[in-house]
């Protein structure tokens, strides 16, 4: 049976080697400057290379006492992320983050708070090594972040260093396409939650379920129907995701405020037969992939994926009907359909097959 990799899980996977190194000071088992994901020789003489020698010996300060992490569960990545978007974070907070990366030999996020001075004294040399031990880093991105790096340690006013300021693969711009969509999600459950508030009892529930029916459907379509070849396919996969939850979050704030869609009955009708024809034409197209008769045409995605997905989404249309009519909001149920039908014709028309 063939195992499939949907975006979740490899992000997932992304998440826990990319932005994490060998544990510092290094051992004699480790590789330094971390060459595993250049793929080509490396010439020694090269600035980059040099500089990554010119640190190697740069040890981390100790660890006040009582900073240290009790475990390895925490998540310094996010950790380090919420932290940085807080209005004002502490040195006790940033030491949390710091004691996290730490026990989880995450250089990337050890990397910027060297690099930014976020609870620790700056230090661009600690941050340069931190930088030279990440996993899975393209030359060209090697080169371009230790150059940053460099610049960073005599610039006085600038904008904080990020791990993604300096990507050049697909991998990398998985990793952070990620790291933006955790804290876009965070933005858009914010402002759901207060909207939720103020709606009547009878409402909620409605509500409730509708929200629930989006983010089944955004997941679900995420996991299913995005083609999975290429380096980059997971970023482009969460882009997708974040593209459709924003699209509920405004479709939700235009129905508060007034801002209809017009079709009329006949219009709908026109729209759910091409939906038909739409959905008949992906299930029907022969695997082109000797051994995955299962997949549509020359992608990744699951035939049964895709059956799984329009149910989803037809739960998802018929959640927006009931709280429509819940909410007693001026949007007759052909308008409702007929929108949401037409975005569905085009995320099926656009399966690469």
């Amino acid at each position: 049976m063939m195992i499939r990799t949907t975006p979740a899980l490899l992000v997932k996977s992304l998440l826990l080697t990319a932005l994490a190194g060998s544990a510092l000071p290094a051992t004699a088992g480790d590789q330094y400057p971390n060459t595993s994901g250049i793929g080509q020789d490396v010439n020694q003489d090269e600035a980059w290379y040099q500089q990554c020698l010119r640190v190697e010996h740069v040890e981390p300060p100790a660890v006040a006492a009582g900073a240290q992490a009790t475990s390895t569960k925490c998540d310094a990545n996010g950790l380090y992320y919420d932290k940085r978007s807080q209005a004002v974070t502490g040195p006790a907070e940033w030491n949390k983050v710091r004691a996290c990366a730490l026990a989880n030999s995450d250089d990337g996020v050890l990397m910027m708070l060297y690099a930014n001075g976020y609870g620790v004294a700056k230090n661009p040399d600690l941050a340069i090594k931190y930088a030279c031990s990440l996993e899975h880093v393209a030359k060209a991105e090697m080169e371009a972040r230790i150059a940053h790096l460099l610049r960073s340690a005599n610039e006085t006013s600038r904008k904080p260093f990020d791990f993604c300021d300096d990507i050049t693969s697909g991998y990398s711009g998985a990793v952070c396409a990620s790291i933006e969509e955790r804290q876009n999600a965070k933005v858009r459950q914010a402002r759901l939650s207060r909207f939720s508030k103020q709606l009547a009892p009878q409402v909620k529930a409605a509500f409730a379920a509708l929200q629930e029916a989006s983010v089944l459907f955004a997941e679900t379509r995420s996991d299913n129907e995005s083609d999975m070849h290429g380096t980059g396919a997971a970023g482009f996969a969460l882009q997708a995701k974040g593209k459709q939850s924003d699209l509920f979050v405004k479709d939700v704030l235009d129905a508060a405020n007034g801002i209809r869609p017009h079709y009329t009955v006949e219009e709908y009708e026109s729209l759910d037969a091409k939906l038909h024809a739409a959905y008949e034409s992906v299930l029907h197209t022969p695997s082109q992939q000797e051994g995955a008769d299962e997949r549509v045409g020359l992608s990744t995605v699951i035939k049964a994926g895709v059956t799984q997905t329009e149910d989803v989404w037809l739960a998802y249309r018929d959640a927006w009907v009931t709280y429509v009519a819940a909410a007693s909001i001026n949007w007759d149920p052909a308008s409702v359909k007929a929108l949401l039908t037409q975005r569905r014709i085009k995320q099926l028309l656009a399966i690469p097959y």
